[in-house]
């Protein structure tokens, strides 16, 4: 009989690994371990915080499902939604002070963009708007150049994943009046980050108003919604092309109790609104078929699902609902709820996730999906 000696692993065997082995091992680890192993030891908080060949491994090895953000006033930091643990963490932003009253616009591909020091008045002048992108896993960070307006209607973010180190661009549809009353006079302005600078696309008119929900990429177009009188339309601006696209889609009007939820979901782009029908439906944008002499097919949108009547009536009737999705699922929160309601776009089914400790923490104002990346940098 042949006896097998026991082998103990010396502890500091991990000290001792070659970074490049260290670096292939953690990037394995979901995003919630890594933030809590940044506390352990100086030499892996400095790896996965500013390595970028880590950055890389994990980005191809690490499951990364989308979070789903709650943000309240009273909290220097935000609950997120793990899907993968059916866990909340509460993150703050390291490094970064907490300022009251910061105003989450957009995400996207691990970045966040942030209006500082807002305040919910109407302004009379035109006077310097503040943003922060930051990352929020890493504590990356950078103040953008201020940006003269009125208002900013819509904000939508898009990063290029395949250009090394920071870029990305923010799309702005900004009010830039000096009268009012009347059509209001508008500007899309864009910031790229790779110049640091904002830039005029082009200017119109409208009497329209805006629906202050995050702009939505798909497809190459920043898309969302404006409103005239009770008629909700979605709207797309091509970046390539830096154009207005209104022939791409039908431009159906449609109704809801309330302003709707644009959202793009494994490529489709769905809207989700409590309708005049006393429930929360779910419609999604589809092709239809062209005729003969159109060089171009049309879109309209369809009902893919609706809430059951039960749910709406003990959860969500004559609420203040905060919706968001991406990925495979939607998620339905209300304010006093510890709990977050959670639609599988796949399975049409609907599920609660675990508390989140939200209304200890204050109740929420605003939600958004976030794609965690470590290698994200402002």
């Amino acid at each position: 009989m042949m006896l097998v000696k026991e082998t103990v692993m010396k502890e500091t065997l991990w000290g001792n690994l070659p970074s490049e082995i260290l670096e292939r091992v953690l990037a394995f680890l979901p995003v919630d371990s890594l933030i809590r192993m940044r506390c352990v030891q100086r030499r892996w908080n400095e790896l996965i915080a500013n390595s970028h060949s880590f950055a890389k491994h994990h980005a191809n090895y690490s499951p990364h499902s989308p979070w789903f953000m709650l943000f309240t006033r009273q909290m220097p930091c935000f609950l997120a939604y793990d899907i993968n643990c059916n866990k909340w963490h509460q993150v703050s932003v390291p490094g970064t002070p907490f300022v009251p009253n910061q105003l989450p616009l957009s995400t996207d591909s691990g970045l966040v963009c942030y209006r500082q020091r807002y305040v919910a008045h109407k302004r009379q002048l035109q006077e310097p708007i503040d943003l922060l992108v930051c990352n929020p896993l890493t504590g990356s960070s950078r103040q953008l150049p201020s940006l003269n307006a009125m208002k900013i209607e819509v904000l939508g973010m898009v990063c290029d994943l395949e250009a090394d180190g920071a870029a990305y661009r923010i799309f702005t549809v900004a009010n830039v009046s000096t009268l009012v009353g009347g059509s209001c006079d508008y500007e899309v302005i864009l910031y790229d980050s790779v110049t640091n600078q904002w830039a005029t696309e082009c200017s119109f008119q409208s009497d329209e108003t805006w629906v202050p929900r995050p702009a939505i990429w798909f497809q190459g177009s920043f898309c969302f919604l404006s409103q005239s009188e009770t008629f909700y339309t979605l709207q797309f601006y091509d970046m390539q092309q830096r154009m207005w696209i209104e022939h791409a889609t039908k431009r159906e009007q449609f109704f809801f109790h309330n302003d709707p939820f644009l959202m793009e979901c494994q490529g489709r782009l769905f809207i989700v609104g409590d309708t005049l029908q006393i429930c929360f439906q779910i419609l999604e944008l589809v092709e239809e078929e062209a005729e003969a002499e159109e060089t171009h097919r049309s879109r309209k949108w369809v009902k893919f699902d609706v809430m059951p009547r039960s749910l709406y009536l003990d959860y969500f009737e004559n609420a203040n609902v905060i919706v968001a999705g991406n990925g495979n699922f939607i998620f339905f929160q209300t304010q006093g709820c510890e709990r977050t309601l959670m639609y599988n776009i796949s399975h049409k089914s609907w599920q609660w996730t675990s508390d989140s400790g939200v209304v200890s923490q204050g109740s929420p104002y605003t939600g958004l999906m976030f794609q965690p990346r470590i290698g994200a940098v402002a």
